[in-house]
């Protein structure tokens, strides 16, 4: 934490050098650029590069939920489970939106699927489907629902909602 780290080395510091130290704020902007030219040397710079390591495509139960999907140069990252498909399959409705704001760079978007899970007792919105998506074009959105109703129809499940809800938006 940049702001523990500032503050521990402040208290550290005695009072005649203190005042000879930059300011918090400017300290902060320093360690964010500095973070960030470590994580640019990090982040793949082509599709190709780009390995989903296993902390982020296996639960913590084992299962996994994450899947490659490629469509000729473009790429679908789709995670869900079969206990989440399950959810989809029972629900009435689905609400679909994507983002384009927090995605890593080779990405377009970020596309998710909501539901109604937990059955009467619990019941609540949450998200069952994530896909990051190179494109948002009509043939990769069809790529993503047919991986979907092939991992449904793997585990005998039947995806068809009575109706969803979507803020579409023209490609």
């Amino acid at each position: 934490q940049p702001a523990r780290i500032i503050n521990d080395v402040i208290a550290t510091t005695s009072r005649e050098i203190q005042p000879c130290l930059p300011r918090k704020d400017a300290v902060r902007q320093q360690i964010k650029r500095a973070r960030r030219v470590c994580d640019e040397e990090l982040e793949p710079k082509t599709l190709d590069d780009f390995k989903l390591p296993d902390a982020y495509s296996i639960t913590l139960n084992g299962i996994h939920f994450a899947k490659n999907i490629t469509e000729g140069t473009e790429r679908i990252l789709l995670f869900t489970t079969a206990e989440n498909l399950k959810w989809l399959q029972e629900a009435k409705f689905w609400i679909m939106d994507g983002t384009f704001k927090t995605v890593p760079t080779l990405f377009r978007q970020l596309y998710s699927i909501h539901a109604p899970a937990g059955g009467n007792i619990n019941f609540r919105i949450v998200p069952l489907v994530y896909a990051l998506m190179t494109m948002k074009s009509e043939e990769l959105y069809e790529k993503l629902f047919q991986e979907l109703n092939e991992m449904a129809e793997e585990h005998e499940l039947e995806l068809k909602p009575d109706f969803i809800l979507t803020d579409f938006e023209q490609g």
